[in-house]
C-alpha cells in the first residue's frame, strides 16, 4: 500500500512536470479532474497510522486550546473576584494576595494541563512512530528480497 502511495506521488509530480506553464505568473494548468482522482486514491492509500497519527495530533491541539481556554476562564474568574475583593476597604489588602495566589495556581494548572496534554501526545506519537518503522522495515526487507 505504501508502495501505490509513492506510485501515485511520482504520478502527480509528472502531471506537474508535463502541465503547461505559465511563465509570467509561474503558475501552471493541470487536469483538475485527474489530480484531483490521485489525491483522492493518495488518500485511500495513506496507512491507518498516518490517519491515526493525524487524529492524535488533532486532538492534542483540541486538548491544549481547551486547556488555554480554561485558563482564561480560571483567570477571568480569578480577576473578577479579585475586583470584587478589592472594592471592600477593609480585606483589601487580602483580597489582593488571594486574587495573585489564584491567578499563579490557575496558571500553574493551565501549565499542567498542557505539559500532560504534550506528554500524552509525545507518547503516543512514539508508538506511532515505533509501528512505521516496523513497517518500514518490512517494506526494505520485502524489497531487498525482491532484489535477490
Amino acid at each position: 500500500m505504501l508502495n501505490r502511495s509513492f506510485e501515485i506521488i511520482e504520478e502527480i509530480r509528472e502531471i506537474i512536470k508535463k502541465s503547461f506553464v505559465i511563465p509570467i505568473f509561474e503558475k501552471i494548468i493541470v487536469d483538475y479532474n485527474k489530480l484531483m482522482l490521485l489525491i483522492k486514491n493518495l488518500d485511500e492509500t495513506l496507512p491507518e497510522e498516518l490517519i491515526e497519527a493525524r487524529k492524535i495530533i488533532r486532538r492534542r491541539d483540541e486538548i491544549i486550546k481547551e486547556a488555554q481556554e480554561e485558563a482564561q476562564n480560571i483567570i477571568r474568574y480569578a480577576r473578577e473576584k479579585a475586583d470584587n475583593l478589592l472594592k471592600e476597604n477593609n480585606i483589601t489588602k487580602e483580597a489582593k494576595r488571594e486574587a495573585e495566589e489564584i491567578i499563579k495556581e490557575a496558571k500553574k494548572e493551565a501549565d499542567e494541563i498542557k505539559k500532560e496534554a504534550e506528554n500524552y501526545t509525545l507518547f503516543l506519537l512514539g508508538k506511532i512512530e515505533e509501528i512505521l518503522k516496523r513497517e518500514l522495515e518490512i517494506i526494505e526487507k520485502c524489497k531487498n528480497e525482491l532484489k535477490m
